[in-house]
C-alpha cells in the first residue's frame, strides 16, 4: 500500500468507519478505510440490532439530540443505500416494549409516559412470551431492527459506488509534521493524507500513544444468544430498565441479550455469562429454559470513562480525528455521528452540538 495517498484516511471497518466513509463520499471527498480484520468483525456484526428511542433521562441529556438525529438518518438511509444498489438489511419497523417488575420504576415509567404506559394485561397482549411478574410497561412505536453486518457491508457498498476505497491492513501509527498528520504508518508501507480518523472501536485507545494524546477507552464484553423458541400469539420484542432484551428476528431465531463484562480483550464466549443471561430473560419468559440455544457470541464495544462518545478533533493535532466511544449504542448512534463529523472534516457546521463528545475533555 505504499505510495498511496488519500483525502481522509479512516482507520476501522466497523459501523462507524463505515458510516463516515459513506458520508464523506458524499460530499465529494475520496475516503480510504483500512480494516485490519474484516469489515463489521466485531460489534458492528455481532449486535443484536435493535433501534429503540432514547429513554426520557437520555432524550433530555447530551446524548438526546444525537440520538435522535441518528435515529431519523437510520430511516433516511434505507432508501438512500437502495438507490447506490446496496444489498438489503434487514430494516423493518417493529414497535418494542420497556418493561419494569419494580413497582418505583413502574411509577416513574407511567408518569413519564402516561400516553404509552400499559398494564400488565396490556404488556402481555403485546408480547405473550412474558408470563413472569410485571408492573407493566412502556410502548415504543417509533423503534426498528435491522441487521448489523449486512448494513454495515451495505454502507461500504454505497461508499464504494460514491468513490470510497476500501484496503485490507494493520495500521501502526500516523506520520507527523510537528503536531501536523502527514500520513498513515501500515505494516507494509504508508499512506500520503493529511486527515486521518481514528475509529477502531476499543481498539482505539493504542493509537493514543501515536498521537501523544490520550484516549480512555476501555472494551465492554457483551454476549448474545441465539435461542430456537417456538412463536407465541404475540411477539412485540422487549427490554428491561436493565437493558436485557429479547427478540425473534428474521431468521426466525430469537436474540436474548446482553452482558456488560469488563474483562480487558477477551472475545471469548464464557459459560457463566450463558447463566446469567438465561437468568435473567427467565424472570420474564420461563420459556426460555426449555429453548435450545443455537448460538453464543461475544464482542467488545468502546466505553468513554463517561459513557459518551469521543468524537471530535484530537486535542493539539492538526489532521486528525477521533471517533469511538459509543458503547452499547455504536450501531444506533453511527448514522448521526458519522454525518456530523463528515461536517466537521469538510468545514461544515454539524447539525448537533458535538462539544460534550470532545475528545479534549478528558485533558
Amino acid at each position: 500500500m505504499s505510495g498511496q495517498s488519500a483525502d481522509v484516511v479512516i482507520c476501522g471497518g466497523g459501523v462507524l468507519g463505515a458510516a463516515l466513509a459513506y458520508e464523506l463520499a458524499g460530499r465529494g471527498v475520496r475516503p480510504l478505510l483500512i480494516e485490519s480484520r474484516a469489515i463489521a468483525s466485531g460489534a458492528s456484526g455481532k449486535a443484536a440490532g435493535l433501534l429503540s428511542p432514547a429513554s426520557d433521562a437520555r432524550a433530555a441529556g447530551p446524548l438526546g439530540p444525537l440520538w435522535r438525529t441518528s435515529l431519523s438518518r437510520h430511516h433516511e438511509l434505507v432508501r438512500e443505500l437502495e438507490v447506490h444498489g446496496a444489498p438489503g438489511y434487514g430494516f423493518e419497523k417493529s414497535p418494542s416494549l420497556l418493561v419494569t417488575a419494580d413497582a418505583a420504576e413502574a411509577e416513574s415509567l407511567r408518569q413519564a409516559a402516561p400516553s404509552r404506559w400499559l398494564e400488565p394485561d396490556g404488556v402481555r397482549a403485546r408480547c405473550a412470551w412474558i408470563d413472569g411478574p410485571i408492573e407493566g410497561g412502556v410502548l415504543r412505536e417509533a423503534s426498528a431492527e435491522i441487521e448489523p453486518a449486512d448494513f454495515t457491508q451495505a454502507l461500504i457498498h454505497a461508499a464504494q459506488v460514491r468513490g470510497a476505497r476500501v484496503e485490507h491492513g494493520r495500521v501502526t501509527g500516523l506520520s507527523l509534521d510537528g503536531r501536523t498528520v502527514t500520513g498513515v504508518k501500515l505494516a507494509g508501507g504508508t499512506v500520503d493524507t493529511n486527515t486521518v480518523v481514528l475509529a477502531m472501536g476499543p481498539w482505539t485507545s493504542a493509537a493514543g500513544e501515536w498521537i501523544g494524546v490520550r484516549i480512555p477507552i476501555t472494551p465492554l464484553k457483551g454476549q448474545i444468544l441465539r435461542l430456537r423458541l417456538p412463536p407465541a400469539a404475540a411477539e412485540t420484542r422487549f427490554s428491561d430498565t436493565d437493558g436485557n432484551y429479547m427478540a425473534r428476528k428474521a431468521d426466525g431465531l430469537v436474540y436474548v441479550g446482553t452482558t456488560e463484562e469488563r474483562v480487558g480483550f477477551d472475545e471469548t464466549p464464557t459459560d457463566a455469562a450463558r447463566r446469567r443471561i438465561l437468568r435473567q430473560a427467565g424472570r420474564f419468559v420461563s420459556a426460555v429454559s426449555q429453548a435450545e440455544i443455537v448460538k453464543q457470541t461475544a464482542c467488545l464495544r468502546p466505553l468513554s470513562p463517561d459513557g459518551l462518545p469521543i468524537l471530535g478533533p484530537a486535542p493539539g493535532l492538526s489532521g486528525a480525528y477521533i471517533a469511538t466511544g459509543h458503547g452499547r449504542a455504536g450501531l444506533l448512534l453511527a448514522p448521526g455521528s458519522a454525518a456530523a463529523l463528515a461536517a466537521l472534516i469538510t468545514g461544515k457546521s454539524p447539525s448537533i452540538d458535538l462539544t460534550p463528545f470532545d475528545p479534549a475533555r478528558f485533558g
